[in-house]
């Protein structure tokens, strides 16, 4: 072999080499697939680059300008490999973990070592679109408390989130997001999506705008109705005026509240009569049910009158049926008495024009 032939040998092994050690440390500093490359790559390319050095020989370039073209890939790839390397280990590895049983789970490790010294903060961001539905930042006491002893390999983290710390979000587009922060640097998971976060509805709506009534009607050893409060809110992107009510049973025989035909009068002569909807219609659980009410019982619920222009909305009174008329004092069946607007004193009348729902 002549001398030149085993430089060619002798070059080509030695970078071999040092990708094959390049490796080995890299598996050994970090499990991770880069250094796991390194080593198949010392030991496949060691003919690749015997080849490509006596390729290169072959040509008239200066002796410098081989070296140069015969080291440009090898240098391109061991900077890939050692910037892609240094990014993975300056970043949080974070996956989401579930958001069943009514909490945000999410897993995460940590491959940078650090000490307490180090350690400033670690923090949690929630994010409905650009603002926070959830944010907490935790010292290092609290932040070791996150460790899940049941993984076995490496540093491992679980930070689990009750949906009641979350504020409700209004959109599907939310995303959480790590960072740990340190003396010297800060470290993060990057944006990370998330779904199955509980969702501001119109009925979260409704109860952060509704006006508390608590205006109670009754008649002695039979009925009480108390109207609760009121309020507008969107079903299926109708406007509708809802009311919550309960009724009691005060007397000693049972009621049957069937349809009660509740009516709203305005200022400017509107009736609005109630609307019929169902739980099946929206996801809704308290809309009011007709049925039979026993005496010392209780029933909640909730009213609807749909509104078809809110300018000008000037309530005067709402008219709730009792069940009795002057033509059937004896009735207990709501709705049974046909003539009761007539009969101011068999129905409970509210007045609403001190409250204005615009």
């Amino acid at each position: 072999m002549s001398k030149q032939k085993e430089s060619k040998e002798i070059g080509s092994y030695i970078i071999g080499i040092l990708f094959s050690i390049m490796g080995m440390f890299t598996i050994s500093e970090k499990p991770h697939i880069l250094g796991i490359s390194f080593l198949i790559c010392g030991l496949l390319l060691i003919p690749i680059i015997k080849k490509m050095i006596e390729k290169l020989s072959d040509t008239k370039f200066p002796t410098y300008i081989k070296v140069i073209l015969g080291l440009i890939p090898i240098i391109i790839f061991i900077f890939w490999g050692v910037s892609s390397d240094m990014q993975e280990a300056s970043k949080i590895d974070a996956w989401l973990d579930s958001t069943y049983n009514e909490q945000l789970k999410i897993n995460f490790k940590i491959t940078k070592d650090f000490s307490k010294e180090d350690f400033q903060y670690f923090l949690i961001e929630v994010f409905d679109d650009d603002k926070h539905v959830y944010y907490k930042k935790f010292d290092y006491d609290e932040f070791k408390k996150l460790v899940d002893e049941d993984y076995s390999f490496g540093d491992h983290y679980e930070v689990i989130v009750p949906f009641s710390e979350i504020n409700k979000s209004t959109s599907w587009n939310n995303k959480y997001f790590l960072i740990l922060v340190l003396k010297e640097t800060s470290i993060n998971s990057g944006t990370e999506y998330i779904s199955g976060l509980p969702k501001y509805t119109e009925s979260d709506s409704f109860e952060d705008n509704k006006i508390e009534l608590n205006i109670n009607k009754k008649m002695e050893n039979y009925i009480s109705v108390t109207l609760k409060s009121i309020g507008l809110m969107k079903i299926k992107k109708k406007n509708y005026i809802r009311i919550d009510i309960k009724v009691e049973n005060i007397g000693e025989e049972k009621i049957s509240y069937y349809s009660p035909s509740p009516v709203i009068l305005g200022m400017n002569g509107e009736q609005i009569d109630k609307s019929y909807i169902s739980s099946y219609d929206f996801d809704f659980k308290d809309i009011f049910e007709s049925g039979d009410i026993y005496p010392g019982v209780t029933k909640t619920g909730s009213l609807f009158f749909e509104v078809e222009n809110l300018e000008n909305l000037k309530l005067k009174e709402l008219i709730i049926e009792t069940g009795l008329s002057s033509y059937s004092k004896e009735s207990r069946n709501i709705g049974d008495g046909q003539a009761l607007f007539y009969d101011k004193e068999y129905v409970f009348s509210y007045n609403l024009t001190p409250f204005s729902l615009n």
